[in-house]
This record gives C-alpha cells, sequence and structure tokens, in this order.
C-alpha cells in the first residue's frame, strides 16, 4: 500500500492511500481518501498484531510544535480513529528536543523503533537544521495503542556505543577556543551526537588536543566530523609531555572525506593533537565526538 498526502502553508492536509500491484508501481484499484484527525504530512502506515497503525506529524517542523500522531484501524482503508495516546512525540525543551517528527517505522529483534528528525542544538530559526534520532516505540497489541515515545540523546540499545560499554579510555578535552558554550570541547566527549565543539569564527588556526592521562601505545582514535561529505585538511600531532609534538597524520595537503574516521595503531602517547589547516572557515570545523580507545 502506498500511502502520501501533505498539507501546505501549515494548514492540515489528506492523506491517501492506494493498493499496489505486485510490481510496486501501478496502482492496484482507486485511491481512497482516509484523512485522520490533526493530520498535516509525512504518513507511515504499518501493521501490528490486527492493527493498522497510520502515523503521521502536525505542526510547524520550523519551530516546537511539530510532533508525531498516530491513528488505528483493522485494515488499510480505515475509517482510522486516532489512538488514544496520540500525539506519541512531541517537543522536550527540558532536555534540549525540538520539533521531533516526520519519521519511519521499522522492526528489528522483536522490537519495534522509530527514527525521526529533530531541530540541531542550539537551535538556529533561520537554518532550521535537523539531526536524525531513532528510539524504541512499544506497541500494545491488546490495547491497540503505540506507547508515548520517551526521545533521548543516547538512543536504543542497537545502537549504543557508550564509553562505559565501547572501552573507550576517560580522556579529557581542550581547545585552542569554542564558538560559546553550546560548542565547549567537552562536547567531543559526552556520547552524545546532538552536541559538537566548534571553534570560534575567529580563530584562524583552530586545534583540539585530548589527554590520555598517561602514555598509551597502540590505541585507536575516531573523529566523527560534523559533514560526512566535506573535504577536511589537518594533521593529528602526539606528544608525551605536551611540549613536544611529532607528526603521526597529514591531511593537509587534499584532505580527506568520511565521518567518522579511525587512526589505528596509534604510536605511544599522552596528547593528541588536531591541528586544522590554515583557511577552512570555522563553520566546516565542528565535531561531533572523538573517542580513543585500547587496540584496534
Amino acid at each position: 500500500y502506498l500511502d502520501w498526502g501533505s498539507g501546505l502553508n501549515w494548514v492540515n492536509g489528506h492523506c491517501f492511500v492506494v493498493r499496489l500491484k505486485s510490481e510496486m508501481v501501478t496502482f492496484d484499484g482507486e485511491p481512497k481518501d482516509v484523512t485522520p484527525g490533526h493530520y498535516f504530512e509525512g504518513p507511515f502506515m504499518f501493521k501490528h498484531g490486527s492493527a493498522y497503525y497510520l502515523m503521521y506529524s502536525e505542526g510547524k517542523t520550523t519551530d516546537d510544535t511539530y510532533n508525531v500522531r498516530y491513528s488505528v484501524a483493522d485494515n488499510p482503508f480505515g475509517p482510522f480513529l486516532e489512538g488514544a495516546t496520540s500525539p506519541i512525540l512531541v517537543s522536550d525543551k527540558e532536555h534540549d528536543i525540538l520539533g521531533p517528527g516526520h519519521h519511519a517505522v521499522f522492526e528489528r529483534n522483536e522490537k519495534t523503533y522509530i527514527v525521526y528528525h529533530r531541530h540541531s542544538l542550539p537551535f538556529q530559526a533561520a537554518s532550521v537544521l535537523r539531526q536524525l534520532c531513532m528510539d524504541e516505540l512499544v506497541v500494545d497489541d491488546a490495547a491497540r495503542t503505540l506507547r508515548k515515545v520517551t526521545p533521548t540523546h543516547t538512543g536504543p540499545a542497537l545502537l549504543h556505543t557508550s564509553v562505559r560499554d565501547a572501552g573507550h579510555l576517560p580522556v579529557t578535552a581542550t581547545a585552542s577556543s569554542t564558538a560559546g558554550q553550546d560548542f565547549a570541547e567537552g562536547a567531543v566527549l559526552d556520547d552524545n551526537y546532538a552536541t559538537r565543539w566548534q571553534p570560534a569564527a575567529e580563530d584562524k588556526a583552530p586545534w583540539l588536543v585530548l589527554d590520555l592521562g598517561q602514555p598509551i601505545a597502540g590505541t585507536t582514535a575516531k573523529v566523527s566530523f560534523e559533514y560526512a561529505w566535506k573535504r577536511y585538511r589537518y594533521r593529528i600531532e602526539g606528544s608525551l609531555d605536551g611540549t613536544k609534538w611529532f607528526p603521526i597524520v597529514d591531511q593537509t595537503g587534499e584532505g580527506t572525506s568520511g565521518s567518522p574516521t579511525e587512526f589505528p595503531r596509534l604510536p605511544r602517547v599522552r596528547y593528541l593533537r588536531l591541528n586544522f589547516a590554515a583557511g577552512t572557515p570555522a563553520s566546516d570545523l565542528a565535531i561531533f565526538e572523538w573517542s580513543v580507545y585500547r587496540g584496534q
């Protein structure tokens, strides 16, 4: 079945559904208007138990009113009645979660998950940057309802890679500058891909240093740049005392892209310093995470 439909100028719209033929291209019958209450856009229908759940978004994606709602029916053509627990995913300003919505649902190992976007931190109304998120979605087959989703910054266990579980070393970070309190260097160590370090705009030679606490050989460093498709020009240096530095990686020529980027089998170091090449716009230098762990 194919579901589609959207509102316009923040006025709620209509949702349509049609059955598809086996080649998943041609309509098998006429489309039907199944618009539930509070529908704006982003329909996603899935079956769980005997019920069909039609999920969708309402509100403005440009602010904190955006949310995820759902309605339930006995078949894909309805009639759909809004669920008793709808909406199930809303903003949580206290925990820096704004405008979650426009989602998809999938199942893995007998659990159901919801993938959606929300505003990046800090919120910038002019650009409305977004980040992709995932949390567990619990279905109550007996009540034919969806449990309200608790949005997190870490995601479910399916994605969990916390410093406590992944063997990462307890390092500390310092930086040449920050773009403000929302971009402090500690963000690269918080195991949270919603936060990031970014140098000040006037910083012409930005750098970030990790202190491993003691000299260690054979570690692996993993740097998660904000933009995987951009080419970064940088070099990584090592030091035993924080004063004398030696080269480890040099990408100051053509640079390299990709995120995260791993650097295995590092030499014996206590300090690692990432220096960005001069002339790179500060807005391109954000790093979500920089972790160091033992082994390859």
